[in-house]
């Protein structure tokens, strides 16, 4: 099986396909590969995957050489030797869906293009020829939420989709977890774990702690995770007075411990097919406040803190200081079943769902024991890649049904 996938930056997909080459890979049949379509290898990553032994290939290196774009012939034949390697078989396709002219050429090559949606969707174009070609080279495609399923839909896929929920990662389930109670001898430290993109909607947690302070809470804002969206973050924090209360933590290797020190999480994302921080928190008793949007209800219930509907047009969110462009084409909105343009939470609804939520200890621990519940029913340690592994498995005997 050939892996196509970018891991030049840190997120949930990446973290998924580096957590499947540790521990699952050796479930599937035959040789895995790594093919690299963009950028290089994240820090984060590069010792797990030495660890691992998987060959990895280049999209536009060869053997460390740049290979030149023109004449493309040069490209293509560097493109086609990896793939004869991995022939018959399956070229599963990580959230790639504008690689198109690679699907199309790994199946020229007798291998069986897989597209795993997992995100690109939101922010793919109908008539991107790109997008086109992966989906016409494609008979078969998994998602990871039925948010996921609907995207493809809704950009014309008529194959079988097969749904792949992320799960959480074993290691989530080696620690103790217990029940929360709001803190007594140091501020309500309040969380957003995310990339630092502009539809995460990381901007509204800042405005969302402004309010907090200026209504007198002691309340302080933890933000795991990197982005481009870094510089501007910070600048917006101490236009709004609060960089004090605002601690960047970058990549966390530790995420159980994170969760131990923070009170709730804030997931205010204008879009997001399958949120792997909302059930991690949910896991350690964490409560979570989120956006009503994608995939969000697949992983999460209303009584694990709160899911909101996003009220607040494009044009209003810019006017927050957000930067208008890297927002997706559109999003899924299943309160009412319906694709259409983003929107985004009202920082006084995330106020007030923080107000509500620790007005009284008795209520939070509730909250916090109604988490640990939904945990325990609905998420369990093997079943991160159980659905992959059976699609897989279907696929590799020809079985796509």
């Amino acid at each position: 099986m050939l892996h196509f996938a970018n891991l030049a930056s840190v997120g949930g997909a990446e973290r998924y396909f580096m957590g499947y080459i540790q521990g699952g890979a050796s479930q599937v049949a035959g040789g895995q590969g790594l093919f690299l379509t963009g950028g290089g290898i994240h820090p984060f990553f590069r010792e797990t995957l030495d660890c691992a032994g998987i060959p990895v290939f280049n999209k536009k290196y060869r053997r460390g050489i740049k290979l030149p774009r023109y004449p493309s012939i040069i490209r293509r034949a560097h493109w086609q030797s990896v793939f004869r390697n991995y022939s018959p078989g399956i070229a599963l396709f990580w959230n790639q869906i504008r690689e198109g002219q690679m699907a199309a050429l790994t199946r020229d090559a007798r291998l069986r293009p897989v597209y795993w949606e997992r995100g690109s969707g939101w922010h793919a174009d109908h008539h991107d020829p790109r997008t086109v070609l992966m989906l016409d080279s494609i008979d078969h495609a998994l998602a990871n939420s039925d948010a996921g399923a609907r995207m493809l839909r809704y950009h014309g896929f008529r194959g079988h989709v097969g749904i792949c929920r992320n799960g959480l990662h074993p290691e989530m389930f080696q620690h103790e977890v217990a029940p929360k109670h709001l803190p007594r001898d140091r501020p309500l430290t309040l969380a957003v774990v995310a990339r630092l993109v502009p539809y995460k909607g990381v901007a509204l947690a800042l405005h969302t702690l402004r309010m907090l302070v200026r209504q007198g809470l002691e309340v302080r804002l933890r933000i795991a995770g990197t982005g481009p969206d870094r510089p501007m973050l910070a600048a917006l924090s101490r236009k709004l007075e609060i960089e004090e209360r605002v601690e960047f933590y970058g990549v966390v290797n530790d995420m159980p411990r994170f969760y131990a020190e923070v009170d709730c999480l804030l997931h205010p994302a204008l879009c997001e097919p399958s949120s792997n921080a909302v059930a991690e928190a949910i896991h350690f008793g964490c409560p979570v406040l989120a956006a009503n949007v994608d995939g969000i209800p697949e992983v999460m219930h209303p009584d694990c803190g709160a899911v909101m509907e996003p009220t607040l047009s494009e044009r209003d969110y810019a006017e927050l200081g957000v930067a208008a462009t890297g927002q997706p084409k559109a999003v899924y909105f299943p309160g009412r079943d319906e694709i259409a343009r983003p929107r985004a939470l009202d920082p006084t609804s995330l106020t007030s769902a923080v107000e509500s939520l620790v007005a009284e200890d008795k209520r939070y621990e509730r909250v916090s024991e109604q988490c640990l519940d939904w945990s325990r029913r609905h998420y369990d340690p093997v079943a991160r890649y159980r659905d992959l592994f059976g699609h897989l498995l279907q696929m590799s005997a020809g079985d796509a049904s």
